[in-house]
């Protein structure tokens, strides 16, 4: 990866952890669309804040000037993490705080533009915010972000030719520092959350619905990592109607079997089950059922609904333990949520809500969130089980104290 820091934080735990966007200073107002501060914090997987030299902030964003990175106040479905080989990614603004109104500002290279970028942020602690590009979501905001290294996918609105220019799906290629390309791949389609995962046939681009093109469901990409315009969008479950949007998800396996993994044209993307959280804030999951034939069908095992409790969960990761065990993390505007599916496979899902683990604080609001796991050293896989039941009760433990906040 060609890596340009524009500042250097603390290094993420090399144990597994949290890593949980948060937007302000401590004074913003969340009521209005002006920029906000940017920062990334880090928990333990049992939600209790891992200290640096910075506190638990792994990564803050400049505030002003050329390297500033910042988000809408307001923009809850803006900041949805990605992560991939050990990068972090997610996109916003070139503008600095207060900026009125930025999710709606120009990028067309006009006095007062705001340029778009996509941030990268390494496990070594590296930031990175030179994918700074213009006429790149022009007058509309950019939503999420991937990348593999050198090569990155952004997502946002689709293009309105009256107002807005160069959104959907925009794939960033980087030739040398601070050097980037941009081709638009489907400038139509409306997206939330987009991340580069690797299993089954390799590494493949998926994607959040969040309007009547594509659809309303979580998309395979194309084929691989698409770089070309127009690739297919292949749904996973039926899409959805009326006005739901899904914002981030959660791909995982708990079959074991790989002839009963979703295919797509004869690819095995890996995946067996998946998880999404809408707008509504309603976290569901979905199970692939195979015929045997290369074909099958996404069962909705129901949903933990009612935006959980009236939480308006915004985002979700997870990290699963065998074919059983799933630890998903969530986050509201507010706070950071850990629920357990132990149900398995196409089983409606289990999972329930305790108290938030961590809170965002007085003037502040959490947004993506990406589960970082640990890689097992050699001959620690058999420990799995043991090593589930362990963290199980230290997030019980957990629950039974008063949240933090960072």
């Amino acid at each position: 990866m060609i890596f340009a820091p524009a500042a250097h934080g603390d290094p993420f735990s090399p144990n597994g952890s949290v890593a949980v966007v948060r937007v302000g200073d401590g004074t913003t107002s969340f009521s209005n669309g002006n920029a906000a501060a940017v920062s990334i914090l880090e928990y333990d997987l049992a939600g209790n804040p891992i200290i640096g030299m910075s506190g638990n902030v792994r990564a803050s964003f400049a505030t002003t000037g050329a390297n500033a990175f910042t988000l809408a106040a307001n923009g809850t479905s803006e900041g949805t993490l990605s992560i991939n080989n050990g990068i972090l990614s997610l996109g916003g603004y070139n503008a600095n705080v207060g900026t009125t109104n930025v999710a709606t500002t120009r990028n067309n290279g006009s006095v007062g533009a705001v340029q778009r970028v996509v941030a990268r942020v390494d496990l070594s602690g590296n930031i990175d915010v030179s994918a700074k590009l213009t006429n790149f979501f022009d007058g509309v905001s950019i939503k999420s972000a991937t990348t593999n290294g050198n090569d990155m996918w952004a997502s946002g609105l689709a293009t309105n030719q009256t107002t807005t220019f160069n959104g959907g799906l925009q794939y960033v290629h980087q030739t040398a520092p601070n050097t980037f390309t941009r081709t638009s791949l489907d400038t139509s389609a409306s997206l939330r959350q987009v991340q580069v995962l690797t299993a089954g046939s390799g590494s493949q681009l998926y994607g959040g619905g969040g309007g009547a093109n594509p659809g309303r469901s979580v998309f395979k990409v194309g084929t691989g990592l698409p770089t070309t315009p127009s690739p297919t969008f292949t749904p996973s479950f039926v899409p959805t109607g009326g006005s739901t949007v899904y914002n981030s998800f959660y791909f995982t396996n708990l079959q074991g079997d790989s002839s009963k993994n979703w295919m797509v044209s004869g690819e095995n993307t890996g995946f067996d089950t998946l998880y999404a959280v809408t707008v509504t804030g309603t976290l569901a999951k979905w199970s692939f059922v195979s015929d045997g034939m290369g074909g099958g069908t996404w069962n909705s095992n129901l949903d933990v609904g009612g935006g959980v409790g009236g939480l308006g969960l915004l985002n979700v990761s997870g990290i699963t333990y065998g074919n059983k065990n799933v630890v998903l993390y969530a986050t509201s505007a507010t706070g950071l949520y850990i629920l357990q599916d132990t149900a398995g496979w196409n089983v409606t899902i289990n999972a329930s809500v305790g108290s938030a683990v961590a809170t965002a604080g007085a003037g502040f609001a959490f947004r993506g969130v990406a589960a970082i796991a640990a890689v097992p050293e050699p001959g620690s896989l058999a420990l799995c089980g043991l090593a589930f039941a362990g963290f199980a009760g230290a997030i019980a433990r957990r629950r039974m104290k008063k949240p933090v906040v960072a």
